[in-house]
């Protein structure tokens, strides 16, 4: 996910956990900001359509709640996160939906 607040690595914003609600369906999930956006938030294909019940391309974009949570929503541990955070490179690797 890429959302405004991340402006490079160093952004207290990278690799943070979120919790986006689609409150129309009141569907929910969790994943981590790992990428700058010019505005809003940027999803992959996948994570719009879990969120919008397949119907991501059909609607092009909607309407989200957001709110940062603690890593370990994310699947991560609060003593590999400190580990992480204390490494002075991270490569993450994702993959975009077209």
């Amino acid at each position: 996910m890429a959302i405004v607040a991340i402006k490079d690595a160093s952004s207290d914003a990278f690799m943070t956990c979120w919790e986006l609600h689609y409150p129309i369906l009141r569907e929910s999930t969790k994943i981590l900001a790992v990428d700058g956006a010019e505005s809003g938030i940027v999803l992959s294909i996948d994570t719009m359509n879990t969120l919008t019940h397949g119907r991501a391309k059909e609607l092009g974009s909607i309407d989200l709640e957001a709110i940062e949570v603690p890593m370990v929503n994310c699947g991560i541990s609060d003593r590999i996160w400190s580990e992480i955070r204390g490494d002075d490179a991270i490569y993450i690797s994702t993959r975009l939906g077209k």
